[in-house]
């Protein structure tokens, strides 16, 4: 009986060397990007790297959190619900931005959070032309 333990725990062992073996060439990667496929060999992204939110701004406050400074809005995206409330944090004071801007905005901002709390916002613009 130890034999045949033996035996089929050393089957067991080569076959899994064997499967690694097999699937190895095919389990590469690599530590560089892969080359640029366009004539000038510079990053062109294939996707948006923005988002877009069509809202009325509700309310809105400027606060620190340490050295850093943050813009919150409290907004009411268009096409929801009188009493849906969204909250988006901007990074740096944006209050600039919206000077003279009121009714329906189009805040354009970055896709990712930058440094895990707040986004960058890009531009404000208003729905109709009108400021």
């Amino acid at each position: 009986m130890k034999n045949f333990a033996r035996n089929h725990s050393l089957g067991v062992v080569i076959m899994a060397a064997l499967l690694f073996l097999a699937i190895a060439p095919f389990s590469h990667c690599r530590t560089s990007a892969p080359p640029r496929d366009n004539a000038f060999g510079a990053l062109i992204y294939q996707d948006n790297p923005n988002q877009y939110l069509m809202v009325q701004v509700r309310s809105g406050k400027i606060f620190t959190r340490g050295k850093r400074i943050y813009t919150n809005l409290s907004v009411a995206p268009t096409n929801t619900y009188g009493l849906f409330n969204q909250s988006v944090t901007f990074c740096g004071d944006q209050s600039d931005m919206f000077d003279g801007k009121n009714g329906v905005l189009v805040l354009t901002y970055s896709k990712v959070m930058h440094e895990t709390d707040c986004y960058d916002l890009y531009r404000v613009d208003t729905v109709g032309g009108t400021q």
